[in-house]
């Protein structure tokens, strides 16, 4: 991945190397980022990570602040009874009469994980969760891999036109972003349970082949 200072040369560079606009490029640029971050069509396996809750009986709110870095989760799984513990609002588990025995759902609410049923007894849950980045300053690294470069630039300058209110502009570098995505997107196939890699035999019908 490039640096920050580098992602920022090139956005300023397409928005016309203006002399007017270095403290913004700053806030533009880390929108973009964290924007980019939050989209869950895409894995950041670089920021993916995992801890465990281990319960306690009659226990039903944990505290998550020492879980370090923890942005949101991403699933929880109850590896003593081997099943997945499904999310849920705290609106619902507020409206539901309180009862023990193996958690199955699971909400959030500030920095605290709150189970349904009230645990009985001893689960070890297994959290997998993405971690939050620290904001990008100079001699920053995004961490994001070389593919997301060209992304990151881009839906950065489109920050830039709207802060600028060029619409015009925006609306044509968001034309250059939707391709670029939908790349990104064809990579989380090519590790889906289903995907062979291999020799693929092509046909042709009235001379396109497919």
């Amino acid at each position: 991945m490039a640096s920050f200072d580098v992602i920022k040369s090139e956005v300023k560079k397409r928005l016309g190397n203006r002399t007017d606009i270095d403290d913004r490029l700053n806030i533009w640029i880390n929108d973009a980022y964290f924007e980019l971050l939050m989209e869950p069509e895409y894995t950041f396996y670089e920021l993916d990570t995992m801890d465990y809750v281990v319960t306690v009986a009659n226990q039903r709110i944990y505290d998550l602040s020492p879980i370090a870095g923890l942005w949101f989760i991403l699933m929880l799984r109850d590896e003593t009874n081997a099943r997945e513990v499904r999310k849920t609002s705290i609106k619902v588990l507020d409206r539901a009469a309180y009862t023990t025995g193996q958690p199955s759902k699971y909400a959030r609410f500030a920095d605290t994980l709150e189970l349904d049923p009230t645990p009985d007894g001893i689960y070890t849950l297994k959290l997998r969760y993405r971690r939050r980045p620290n904001i990008l300053t100079s001699g920053a690294y995004p961490l994001l891999n070389r593919e997301w470069d060209e992304v990151l630039v881009v839906l950065s300058t489109i920050k830039g036109y709207e802060g600028l209110e060029q619409p015009e502009k925006a609306g044509a570098a968001r034309n250059l972003l939707g391709p670029l995505l939908d790349k990104r997107k064809d990579m989380e196939v090519l590790e889906d349970e289903d995907s062979e890699i291999g020799i693929k035999v092509r046909t042709s019908v009235h001379g396109f082949s497919r």
